[in-house]
């Protein structure tokens, strides 16, 4: 007994534009200027002739049906580009003077350790730090006690006091900044006591410009569909 699998189409009424000024399928259509023209590949929702007559050949001749397209057609080049979030985190990083060191993107190893670049900041007229300076100094501590052979549990007080600043760093600063790395997915964080215990993954692999981006990408998406009413 042989099956016959019959598959079908939801045929249009309307033919394609593409069919309608003439870039029919099988052909070599050309622009007044000679510039090869993209045919229509639309057969199996097209109503035009020329698709039913293929189908029919395919049929008779017991071959695939596939789009017949023009050999000679090259879509054009389009000059614009989609930047990546690893490029966008790049960035950002570059504009604010510099790039993080973590352990997903530090600079030539010593002895097989990777060595992270670090941020170079100047002083504020205020005597406060600048932007992005606790972070940069907290995940310096960090970075030399993460592996990824196991958990680390460093306490927030230890991290303040390996700071070398005067005063001494705030243990609710180097909260808040462990909290935001928690919620960017780059970091884990202990609760009692309340300590680093390790970089993600993902954290390690992309580090900390490309989660952030990421994260501010996905709350501007979710912040747009619910001023549009989307749930």
């Amino acid at each position: 007994m042989v099956s016959t699998i019959i598959t079908t189409y939801k045929m249009s009424k309307l033919r394609t534009g593409w069919c309608l000024v003439g870039s029919h399928e099988g052909q070599k259509p050309r622009s007044p200027s000679g510039k090869p023209l993209k045919t229509c590949e639309a057969w199996q929702e097209c109503p035009c002739h020329c698709h039913v007559e293929i189908t029919e050949m395919c049929e008779m001749a017991g071959i695939e049906r596939v789009a017949r397209k023009n050999p000679d057609y090259e879509p054009a080049v389009s000059p614009f580009w989609m930047p990546s979030p690893e490029f966008m985190a790049a960035l950002r990083a570059e504009r604010d003077g510099g790039i993080t060191g973590t352990p997903a993107n530090g600079s030539d190893a010593v002895d097989g350790v990777p060595q992270p670049s670090q941020r170079t900041f100047e002083p504020t007229p205020s005597g406060y730090r600048a932007r992005g300076q606790l972070e940069a100094e907290v995940m310096k501590v960090c970075d030399l006690w993460d592996t990824s052979d196991g958990p680390v549990s460093l306490p927030l007080s230890y991290i303040a006091i390996q700071i070398p600043t005067d005063p001494p760093a705030s243990v609710g600063a180097i909260r808040e900044v462990l909290l935001r790395w928690v919620k960017y997915g780059f970091a884990t964080l202990g609760i009692d006591p309340l300590a680093f215990t390790g970089y993600t993954e993902i954290g390690r692999e992309k580090g900390i410009d490309f989660l952030k981006y990421k994260w501010e990408q996905e709350r501007r998406t979710n912040r747009a569909k619910a001023e549009r009413g989307y749930r």
